[in-house]
Formats: C-alpha cells, structure tokens, sequence
C-alpha cells in the first residue's frame, strides 16, 4: 500500500511537469498501474487525468486526449474511464461523437394565428413586428416611408399624363394611362390574394382571424396603393378628364357625367383592388373607427378639402403640373395615414385595448409600431432582392 500511495503521489509531479520528451514513458507508468481506476475524484481532477461530470441526460459525455469520460455511472460514484491507446483513438473519437451528437429539434413553424396576442400588446413587441414580416412579408410603415411612396406615385402619375398629349388625347385619358393604372390593378389584386392565403383561418375563432387579417392588409401596399388611386381619380376629375366616356360609350356613354365615371373609377380602383373586401372592412372598422376616432377623421377631412385653396394662398397654381402632383402627394400620405390609425384603433379596441387602457392608447400603439429599424430589415437587409419583394415593389416602382 506504501508502494502504491508513493505511485499515486508521483503521478501529481509527473502530470504537471509533462513534457513532450517524457510523454512516453507516463503513458506506460499509466498502463502498468492496475489500480489507477481507484483514485477518488478529487486526486483525479487534481491531477488533471479525469474530468468529473454531472450528467444531465445520458448522451453527455466528455473527450480528454486520450480518455474517453462517459457520464453513466450514478451520481457521486464517480466517473468510468475507457484508457484508449494511441492506435486506437480515432475510433474511440468516432465513438464519442456518435454518442453526444445532439437529438434532432423539430422546428415549429410560425403561423398566422399565433401572432393574435401581438393585437393586444401595449406598446407593440419588435420582435413580434420582425415575425409579422417573416409570415407576411409586411410589416408596418414608418410616416417617412409612406410620404415617400405618395411621393413617387405622384411624380409617375405626372409623368404618365404627358404621354396623352402624344396621343392627342388632351380632353380625355390616354391609352398608357389606362393601360398603366390596369396593370397596378391586377397586382394589388394578386397581392391581395396572396395575404389572404397567407391567414390559417381555422386557427382561432373567425373573428380573431378576420381582424387579424386586416390589421395586415391596411399595412400592405395593398391599401397604400389603392387609397392613392383613389387620389388619381380626383385628379382626373379635377382636371376635367373625365368628360368623356373612359371604358368605351356602349359602357360610360350618353347619360354619364364626369362625377359618375369618377365614382365607377374609385369603386373599381379602391375595392376592386382587394378583390372588394374593402367593402366588408368599410362596415366592420372604417366607419366605426370614423365614429370613435371622429377627431382624426375631421382634421384629415379638413385638410384634403383645403389643400387646394392653400395652395392658392402660397402662389403656386393647383392646376399646373408641380401643383397637381403636390396636391396628389400631400392628400395621399394624409389619408393613407388617417385612415391606418382610424382602422389599426379599431382592431386593438376589438382585441380589448379600450378597455384595459385608455381611448388615445390605440392611436400611441399606431404611431409607436411604426419603426424604421424593423421595415428596413424586412424589405431592404437583403440589397438588391428588395426588387423581387411584391409589397415593396408596389410602394416605390409599380
């Protein structure tokens, strides 16, 4: 026993001053010792030959050089040790990866349904935003990105107008101008079909989904688009190109006016642009929310209908070309805006907002989920694939 405490005391010194020149001959000290697997757990670590392990599942193992650890013996008797000679120890490696690879993680994927508490959250969760993008491809939108979009909207429009003077069409709409405003027609509507099929309508109660489904369809492009096409018509009508029939005078022909083809225009352009839906959110959350919120709807109301007028008062003339388009703009991001937080206010007051908190919440949690951090990762993080993203792609370019 003396000879084998005076082994095991050595062992420390020798453990500790190791080097590449004395590496042989610890190995085959280590192999002669029949007793070696008999030292505690203390001396062990000490002596930096094992490594002491609490399993928390039995895969957990652990690989020291030369000795392969497993942690299956009970807790608090230690550790086995499987000594691996040099030849051997790439199979005992491949070993040891097979038993501590990891079990495989089944990934549950992000659905529509599960995004409903976001409705209810005061102030709005970021990250809960950044999911709404990852299901959607829609997220909401800074007041800056919006002004913007109307912006370029309204600068294309005028510049498609000229191409009616080439047509000698300067009474009436051009072809290209039809041709133009059809073919945004038939991407919003594919663009709303695209949200729609994006809701699982049978994850929650009807309800909850539908009003879910259009807290995402006033921030798509979808709406942006349609409410600036509503603007588009005005600015035919008040530029007197709605004089003549515009589908063909078998259709808008002999007892028309203007004022009639201008409201079949925003009928068509406005809510034929969401496959008529927007008829149904009308009911549901533009009219109440005029009611509740009737302080956003007067003051934007107020300012579209004066904004001409002003205009007048500064010097620049509401009919020329820069006036028209400034019109179009400014009216544009007013309405798209009042009308997102009348109806983003009357999806949080149904999800219970009102109740739980006050009646300007819903309008603070409008403005505060608005941040430009998470748009930008939505639809600009990836560079030059923004262009193949359909609800940026209807903001800046169609």
């Amino acid at each position: 026993m003396a000879a084998e405490q005076s082994v095991a005391s050595g062992s420390s010194g020798i453990a500790a001053l190791m080097t590449t020149r004395h590496r042989k001959a610890h190995d085959k000290l280590l192999h002669n010792n029949d007793n070696i697997n008999n030292i505690n757990n203390n001396n062990i670590n000490n002596n930096n030959q094992t490594v002491g392990l609490q399993s928390q599942t039995p895969e957990n193992c652990h690989i020291d050089g030369r000795l392969v650890v497993t942690s299956q013996a009970p807790a608090g008797q230690g550790v086995g040790i499987s000594k691996a000679p040099r030849t051997s120890r790439a199979a005992y490696l491949v070993g040891a990866l097979l038993l501590c690879w990891p079990p495989a993680v089944q990934a549950h994927k992000v659905l529509a349904h599960h995004l409903l508490p976001y409705l209810e959250d005061s102030p709005p969760t970021m990250q809960v935003a950044v999911e709404l993008c990852n299901v959607f491809k829609v997220v909401e939108k800074p007041y800056y990105i919006l002004f913007a979009s109307c912006w370029v909207c309204a600068v294309l429009q005028q510049i498609i107008d000229t191409t009616r003077y080439y047509e000698e069409r300067n009474e009436e709409l051009g072809l290209i101008q039809k041709c133009y405003v059809g073919s945004q027609l038939l991407a919003l509507v594919l663009e709303t079909a695209t949200l729609w099929s994006d809701i699982d309508w049978n994850g929650a109660n009807l309800w909850d989904m539908y009003n879910l489904y259009v807290y995402i369809f006033v921030h798509s492009s979808v709406f942006v688009r349609s409410v600036m096409m509503s603007m588009i018509v005005w600015d035919w009508l008040t530029a007197e190109l709605l004089k003549r029939p515009v589908f063909g005078a078998e259709w808008d022909g002999q007892g028309w006016r203007d004022y009639h083809r201008a409201l079949l225009l925003v009928i068509i352009l406005q809510f034929g642009s969401s496959a008529f839906i927007m008829v149904l959110i009308m009911v549901t959350h533009v009219i109440p929310g005029m009611i509740l919120y009737y302080p956003v709807f007067l003051l934007a109301a107020g300012f579209i209908i004066k904004m001409r007028a002003s205009l007048t008062l500064v010097g620049i003339d509401p009919e020329s070309r820069s006036g028209r388009g400034l019109v179009m703009a400014t009216n544009s991001f007013v309405a798209v805006a009042s009308f997102q937080a009348m109806i983003t206010s009357m999806i949080r007051v149904y999800s219970g907002s009102l109740l739980r908190h006050s009646y300007f919440t819903p309008l603070r949690d409008d403005f505060a989920s608005r941040k430009l951090a998470v748009w930008y990762e939505c639809h600009l993080m990836q560079g030059f694939a923004a262009f193949h993203d359909q609800d940026f792609l209807n903001l800046f370019v169609r």
